[in-house]
């Protein structure tokens, strides 16, 4: 049986994706997103939006405090291809875990109601 959010893409892509965080401490509270849209796998950082090629199925928007994943990202073993697994409050890859929240109204992010910049 699949599990409802698990998806694979490539590390190197993945990784430039989620690297789009501000360095500074006062935006810590910051959070990036993880999430399955129309157009494919996106990842939604406080700087950018990336679309990354996937396979798979991700079925519930996840929220990860942006500077804690990005450190985590980067410290994933050094493969060409990853499988996120999202389960039970739960990102993982392999045996490396990180706390991740499911986010029901992720259209919130932006005024016009999408998951794109105005």
């Amino acid at each position: 049986m699949e599990a409802l959010n698990e998806i694979s893409v490539d590390l190197a892509e993945f990784k430039s994706a989620c690297g789009w965080v501000s360095k500074s401490r006062k935006d810590l509270a910051q959070e990036t997103f993880l999430v399955f849209e129309d157009d494919g796998f996106t990842v939604v950082t406080p700087q950018a939006i990336t679309k990354v090629k996937s396979s798979g199925r991700w079925v519930t928007p996840v929220a990860i405090p942006a500077q804690y994943f990005k450190a985590w990202v980067n410290g994933l073993p050094k493969t060409q291809e990853i499988t996120l697994l999202y389960f039970n409050d739960w990102l993982q890859v392999g045996k490396l875990r990180v706390r991740a929240r499911p986010v029901a109204m992720l259209a919130r992010l932006f005024s016009d109601g999408s998951t794109k910049p105005a």
